[in-house]
């Protein structure tokens, strides 16, 4: 035959389950075989698989039957039966007409179809998992494009192969996805050094991408970004519109993650790599996702233009489906709702329904679901909730979930808004197993820990309060602000020096063309003296100097420009930090008060005192960030105002009324912030541990607490009372209550050491040292 076929002598002599109405239509060769295939088809033409197929096999003429019809109909009865190789024994008859058809193809040397079948043999033995006989099968395929110096076809079937591999062994479940990829990875890497050959760059470029991408769809997020990084390294210079496909995709990655910085870095890199290019090729995308971002950073002025702007790209691009122009009208008209213009939104979306009618259901649950947007703005609650209703009503029946998880999503945040709790529930638990991006995710717990306090589970609620909070902080924290400020900041000032370097080019250019015209000139008037060619000359001298003179005043007053801009920038740094101080502080207020509802429900007085205990430790830890939003200084604590803070809030606390008197003796000492939260713990361990056991009752106890500088960067703080003191016969080491384990660890963050002893009552001493 010319090739050794993997797993052809098996099949030889045996029909691999051929159904019983079509086995004469390919196994039967003889001057009958018309006849019989008609009687067979009129007969029982519902039961053949491939009725098509034989339809055109006894229509050919019978010098031609063999060369064409047969083997176009045996493979593509191998082809069905590949496809619905879920059923019992489908393979076996899949591979039964294929080889077939790979024979009759041999003998009649049709390179093109013997092809085509070793590929879907390879699929077969893929499909059986069975991976050397598949590579074989493609190896034959590659060899024979190889002999006729065919390099794309030979790359495009290692590239195939590839995918199938991918796709097939991720599927199956039977190997380890990892090795899956690994497995890809080295016949993708074959046909893309096979590809690089043939110098096309743009088809390499798609199928890098696509290769890519592929990775992310199945989940292997490591190969994603590293491939897509390393496309964009190797072709950010170049022109082809799929870099931009890329970098959009890359910042959606990351911004579905939560990391708006880095999907903001990647998206202005390919926003000025558009500028610079002049490349308008999916502009709208950019665009759309840098709406998105801004959205996502509570930038709503920035968004807002700049989902006008993709709407308006959108519109003008043939072709664009109809479900791309609603959801962006409906981002839209979400932030046009935060800014109490919804009738603005309203507006639009009822001259985006004029230009394009919604005609399928999904587009008119989009419509339906935006129009709710609107009047929910609006607070015409009773015409959203109809909207929102009829909006289900269309995604009923969708096939597209994402569709239908919004809607869930959207209608229950509704609900919640208007306290109807049991409903916004019973749309919200369609959600539990619906992974989102980070940011809906943190909504979904705020809405989650509303809804279980309504319904008084307050341990839920707190479960889902944390987790909202952990999600809330991982977004938006101040080292992730700074960044994005500063990627914005670079971005307006590459942009600026863009302007600038485009501006002056032209004016070169200018000058150049000008300067042309006076040489031509003077060169037609050379004979009328040389006085003119001095004073031409002098003349343009001095249009130099003046054009020099005006770009120097332009340049200082921008540099004038950035420097105010960078003062307003640090003004703005310093608030947020302020900002983020009396936030914590205002979080700490609500557990507080969180655990002082709990304490009025419980009995016991071990737990109710547990609960104290941390209230007093919170308070010690709320008290620094208060001290630090209302300072001038943002990072450090003035341990005197401090100190005389919490000895006043432990005497209200505990009523001790003049019972204790407290004696403090501490210098004008600035601490930093992780300094300043364990020495304020300790102090609160210290002082309540005094009051609550030292005195035994009397009313002339005090508590001396000092704070000294006992060297350049050394430091004593020592906690003293009059009280009974320790038993003579306790053991430190030993001791293990929560207090002095608390006290214990913290001097030992402080980098200090910590003593106690007995001396007219109990002494608590930490010698510390700071960096």
């Amino acid at each position: 035959m010319g090739h050794q076929l993997p797993g052809l002598a098996k099949q030889e002599g045996r029909e691999a389950n051929i159904p019983k109405n079509c086995w004469l239509a390919v196994a039967v060769d003889s001057k009958y075989v018309k006849l019989l295939i008609a009687i067979l088809l009129l007969i029982v033409p519902e039961f053949c698989p491939a009725q098509e197929v034989k339809e055109q096999l006894y229509t050919q003429p019978a010098h031609h039957q063999v060369d064409t019809s047969r083997i176009k109909a045996l493979y593509q009865l191998g082809l069905y039966y590949l496809s619905h190789y879920n059923q019992k024994n489908h393979l076996d008859s899949a591979q039964f007409y294929l080889n077939k058809a790979l024979l009759m193809a041999t003998a009649a040397h049709r390179s093109t179809e013997i092809n085509r079948c070793n590929l879907q043999l390879g699929n077969v033995y893929l499909a059986r998992n069975n991976l050397p006989v598949a590579e074989r099968y493609y190896t034959l395929v590659a060899q024979a494009h190889e002999a006729r110096l065919e390099t794309a076809k030979q790359a495009q079937t290692w590239l195939k192969f590839g995918e199938n591999v991918l796709n097939k062994m991720t599927d199956t479940g039977k190997k380890k996805p990892e090795l899956a990829a690994e497995m890809a990875e080295k016949y993708y890497s074959r046909g893309l050094r096979l590809l690089e050959t043939t110098k096309d760059t743009g088809a390499l470029i798609d199928r890098e991408i696509i290769i890519a991408s592929s990775f992310g769809v199945r989940g292997f997020d490591e190969r994603y970004k590293k491939k897509s990084i390393d496309i964009i390294k190797r072709f950010e210079n170049s022109s082809f519109a799929r870099v931009n496909v890329l970098y959009a995709s890359l910042s959606q990655f990351y911004r579905d993650a939560g990391n708006n910085n880095v999907s903001l870095f990647y998206l202005l890199k390919a926003m000025n790599r558009m500028n610079r290019l002049r490349d308008t090729v999916n502009k709208d995308l950019l665009y759309g996702e840098l709406a998105l971002i801004y959205d996502e950073l509570g930038q709503t002025d920035k968004s807002i233009e700049m989902y006008k702007e993709t709407l308006a790209l959108r519109e003008k691009i043939p072709g664009t489906p109809p479900e791309a122009l609603y959801r962006t009208v409906g981002f839209m008209v979400l932030d046009l709702n935060k800014l109490g213009r919804s009738a603005e939104g309203l507006s639009y979306l009822i001259n985006l329904e004029k230009r394009h009618p919604p005609k399928e259901d999904n587009v008119k649950g989009m419509a339906a679901q935006v129009k709710a947007y609107c009047y929910d703005g609006l607070k015409q609650y009773r015409l959203a909730e109809k909207f929102y209703l009829v909006m289900m009503t269309y995604y009923r029946n969708c096939r597209i979930n994402y569709l239908r998880e919004i809607a869930s999503y959207d209608i229950a945040n509704f609900y919640l808004q208007q306290k109807k709790y049991s409903k916004a529930a019973y749309y919200l638990k369609a959600l539990q197993s619906v992974n989102f991006n980070l940011s809906r995710e943190r909504n979904i717990n705020l809405m989650r820990f509303k809804i279980d306090s309504a319904a008084g589970k307050p341990w839920s609620a707190i479960k889902y309060f944390q987790q909202y909070k952990r999600l809330n902080d991982s977004i938006f924290n101040a080292t992730k602000s700074g960044q994005i400020e500063e990627l914005q900041i670079k971005y307006a000032t590459e942009q600026k020096e863009s302007d600038l370097v485009s501006v002056t080019k032209d004016r070169q250019l200018q000058y150049e063309k000008a300067n042309h015209a006076t040489n031509a000139r003077n060169i037609t008037l050379i004979g009328i003296g040389m006085l003119l060619i001095v004073v031409g000359l002098l003349y343009n001298s001095y249009r130099i100097n003046q054009k020099k003179t005006i770009e120097i005043d332009r340049k200082n007053k921008e540099l004038s420009q950035l420097v105010s801009e960078k003062d307003s920038l640090l003004e703005e740094k310093e608030w947020l930090i302020k900002e983020v101080h009396h936030r914590v502080k205002n979080n700490l207020q609500i557990v507080m008060s969180l655990l002082q509802r709990q304490s009025s429900f419980i009995n016991n007085k071990e737990a109710l005192a547990a609960i104290r205990n941390s209230e007093h430790r919170m308070h010690s830890i709320a008290l620094i960030h208060q001290k630090l939003y209302q300072s001038d200084s943002l990072m450090l604590v003035n341990m005197n105002d401090y100190i005389n803070d919490m000895v006043g809030y432990l005497q209200e606390c505990f009523d001790l009324g003049n019972r204790i008197r407290f004696e403090k003796l501490v210098a004008d000492i600035n601490f930093e912030v992780n300094v300043a939260v364990p020495m304020g713990l300790i102090l609160n361990e210290a002082i309540t541990n005094s009051i609550k056991y030292a005195f035994n009752g009397h009313r002339d106890g005090y508590i001396r607490i000092a704070l000294e500088q006992t060297g350049e960067n050394d430091y004593l703080l020592a906690i003293a009372d009059n009280g009974r003191g320790l038993a003579v016969d306790i053991d430190l080491e030993k001791m293990n209550s929560m207090g002095f384990n608390l006290m214990r660890g913290l001097s030992k963050q402080l980098g200090g050491k910590l003593s106690v002893s007995n001396d007219h009552g109990l002494v608590i001493k930490i010698a510390f040292r700071t960096r």
